[in-house]
């Protein structure tokens, strides 16, 4: 899709991630349609028309986006298939097969091992009987998952750190639901990410990494940029150009790494897609993830990203929402965006807050209040 004022853009997926999507096309003029899953979606209190249906229903998707003239999505949930088959009805210039590295722990791997990135040790497990070989291959710790990403919001993981560990009841709860994934366990490890967003032209730009923490696989806050060392930095730019020139797409990419205790790398995860990790993009940086995004689909040129101020980045929940707002009552620092309470996520996500500071001293100062406020249980 060429950019012209007031074409539509339709989202296909709710929450907290469309209503930033929808207000960087509104800046741009474009119109948005949305199409969500569930009626009581926080997207609808923006006042933009929703269409409402579910996600693997083909033939209401297609009357929706017979009425774009370009589509993207925020739901991780929805068929990939489905996808290509909108292409048919409107511009999807987004690789759909990169939802799968969403769905499906195995072929994830594979794509990661395609593109010669390094990644964990890892081990396909079956049946819970064969959980001691796959063990005796990986070594202690390690990590039991299911192997699908949604199952894992029924059955959480299990960190094995002894062999009286195979007798957890979670274990069983895994396998449950199907075949899953031994992996190795970093202990101590810091989470960060990068985003890169390209166009249809391959041409792409970097935002700086960010370090984030992770409670119970909750988003606490997001540190930018990073506390890294320039060669992280470097082999983390290195791994997001090769995966970026191996995906084929157009749009945002979030590549999330493991970086253990003797500062090595490893893949997590990537997305084709806005995140709330990159939610600090919005307040301390040139152009947001979200208009970058936008620009890429409706062919614009991508905007020069610049970092102006260290930050903290934190989404507001229902945890933190008191804490949150009294600061960013009286706090000049502190900067964000509020919304209605999302009753589709868990947690419920409300917007997110960017604490801003001059120095890497300042930012330390920061970190360690809010340290203080968990401990102090002020946010939860």
């Amino acid at each position: 899709m060429s950019f012209e004022v007031g074409k539509t853009i339709g989202i296909i997926g709710g929450g907290h991630e469309a209503i930033g999507l929808t207000l960087a096309a509104k800046q741009l003029g474009l119109k948005v349609l949305l199409y969500v899953e569930e009626q009581d979606d926080t997207v609808r209190s923006l006042g933009i028309p929703v269409i409402e249906g579910a996600y693997d229903d083909l033939s209401h998707l297609r009357e929706f986006a017979g009425k774009c003239q370009v589509v993207t999505y925020t739901s991780k949930r929805l068929d990939p298939d489905l996808l290509i088959k909108l292409s048919h009805e409107t511009s999807f210039p987004q690789n759909p097969d990169l939802l799968y590295l969403e769905q499906d722990s195995f072929l994830e791997k594979a794509l990661y091992e395609a593109a010669d990135v390094p990644i964990l040790p890892y081990e396909s497990v079956v049946r819970q009987e064969e959980l001691p070989t796959a063990i005796d291959h990986i070594g202690f710790p390690c990590i039991l998952k299911a192997a699908r990403f949604i199952d894992r919001e029924k059955a959480a993981s299990v960190v094995l750190r002894e062999n009286e560990d195979v007798d957890d009841p979670g274990v069983a709860r895994i396998f449950d639901h199907g075949t899953a994934i031994l992996e190795t366990w970093v202990p101590d490890a810091k989470i960060i990410s990068i985003m890169t967003c390209q166009n249809n032209n391959g041409a792409s730009v970097l935002y700086p990494v960010a370090q984030h923490q992770y409670v119970d696989r909750e988003l606490k806050y997001t540190i930018t940029p990073g506390r890294l060392s320039t060669d992280q930095i470097i082999s983390a730019q290195r791994i997001a150009d090769q995966l970026s020139t191996r995906f084929q797409t157009v749009g945002i990419i979030v590549i999330q790494f493991l970086v253990s205790n003797y500062g090595n790398l490893t893949v997590l995860h990537a997305s084709n897609r806005p995140t709330m990790v990159g939610d600090y993009s919005q307040d301390v940086t040139t152009n947001s993830h979200y208009t970058c995004h936008i620009r890429a689909l409706v062919d614009l040129p991508l905007p020069r990203i610049e970092l102006f101020s260290l930050a903290i980045n934190m989404p507001v929940t229902e945890g933190n929402i008191t804490y949150v707002t009294e600061k960013f009552a009286t706090e000049d620092t502190w900067r964000g965006s509020f919304h209605d309470k999302d009753q589709t996520q868990v947690p419920s996500v409300m917007g997110s807050v960017t604490i801003s500071a001059a120095t890497k001293k300042e930012l330390q100062h920061l970190f360690e209040q809010l340290q203080a406020a968990y401990e102090a249980e002020k946010i939860s």
